[in-house]
């Protein structure tokens, strides 16, 4: 069988993802896919996946296997259609689910060249999925036919939380329970190339990243959590050098967007301060000002890094978070005479949906719908 590294030019990505020293594929983003052309008669993908769940598709047909179909070596569960986790009612769940390092095998048809995808449904737990390698039995990789400079897509990048992740969004609209869900649970509800930002990216026909954190806000994390805000998370995992005496010298943006989505503060303002822990804002109205400062420092850095992109700043109906909202609308009304945030500055305002996913988040129908109103607006912007 013939080896080729992850990081190979004939394998395609979309979404956030990096090669790392060894010419490992690293997958850093939410619904990031791998796409390739070959012909043989199997191919055997070597993954670190630890708890991702994730899809593979041979020319668009999504796969299933047992464990009698995969290599001793694969250490990987894949359940087949119909199959349901304890407490699923829902095929819609059933997919791979990786562990620490493995190869799942597939058969191919042997002579005829087609079209592989993986695809990254669920968020990792810390530790992103990597491509290490892929074989071809009996066969080879074909390249990718370059597209003519003038067919180019115009790219777009989504910034922001759970409902840019697709969070829970599997979750069957009679499940019995939905709040508190255990991680594993929530995970193997979750499919991120069904959420609304990449469900947007696909209907604008545009290439598209997803940089989104569950939980995470612009100066506040949900209930107050510690750890890294998503500016800073965006920053490092990006190398965008951020502003002021101490910045940091930026890398090569891979990725120069022409369109900017923002979906962030949620869980800023979704919890009562100090409810459960000591947090630095005194009172609602410092966070309310820290936030409206740090958004302002993070479209800056964004435009610099972008290179003048058109910024989307989108409002969330949420019912325990209407703050969010007012506050883009007034820090808007403030700012928009202001020249030097990119192509401009737009808000757009989400449609209110059912919140049938995990933990009061929308279900499929609930993204379906909001990916159309988003992209209905950011088509008329373009």
């Amino acid at each position: 069988m013939g080896f080729y590294a992850g990081g190979d030019a004939a394998i395609q990505f979309l979404g956030c993802h990096s090669i790392d020293s060894a010419g490992h594929r690293r997958f850093c983003g939410p619904a990031a896919r791998m796409r390739l052309r070959c012909r043989g008669d199997r191919i055997a993908l070597h993954l670190d996946a630890d708890g991702v769940h994730f899809d593979l598709l041979i020319d668009g047909e999504k796969q299933w296997l047992s464990p009698r179909g995969m290599t001793p070596a694969s250490m990987l569960a894949g359940a087949e259609p119909g199959s349901q986790t304890k407490g699923d009612s829902s095929a819609d769940c059933a997919s791979f689910v990786g562990i620490a390092r493995g190869v799942v095998t597939l058969p191919l048809p042997a002579g005829v060249e087609v079209n592989v995808e993986l695809r990254q449904r669920s968020e990792s737990a810390g530790t992103p999925m990597v491509l290490r390698g892929i074989e071809i039995g009996a066969g080879c990789l074909l390249p990718v036919p370059a597209m003519p400079p003038q067919q180019q897509r115009a790219r777009i990048e989504f910034i922001g939380d759970s409902y840019f992740v697709g969070y829970g969004n599997l979750l069957p609209e009679q499940a019995p329970e939905r709040d508190g869900l255990p991680a594993a649970t929530v995970s193997s509800h979750t499919d991120s190339q069904r959420g609304m930002a990449a469900l947007c990216g696909d209907a604008l026909a545009m290439d598209w990243r997803i940089s989104a954190v569950s939980g995470r806000g612009l100066v506040r994390n949900y209930a107050g959590v510690g750890g890294r805000c998503m500016p800073e998370i965006y920053a490092q995992t990006r190398g965008m050098g951020k502003s002021g005496q101490n910045a940091a010298a930026p890398a090569r943006n891979d990725f120069p967007a022409d369109i900017v989505a923002i979906n962030l503060g949620s869980n800023d303002f979704s919890t009562s301060l100090h409810e459960y822990r000591t947090e630095p804002f005194a009172d609602a109205g410092a966070l309310a000002a820290a936030w409206c400062r740090a958004l302002e420092d993070f479209l800056a850095d964004l435009s610099r890094w972008h290179g003048e992109p058109l910024f989307v700043l989108v409002g969330v109906p949420h019912p325990e978070s209407p703050r969010q909202r007012q506050l883009l609308q007034q820090w808007l009304a403030e700012v928009a005479d202001n020249p030097g945030f990119g192509r401009g500055i737009h808000y757009c305002e989400l449609p209110s949906v059912p919140l049938h996913g995990c933990d009061a988040h929308p279900g499929l129908e609930g993204h379906a719908d909001c990916a159309r109103h988003l992209a209905a607006f950011i088509q008329q912007l373009r």
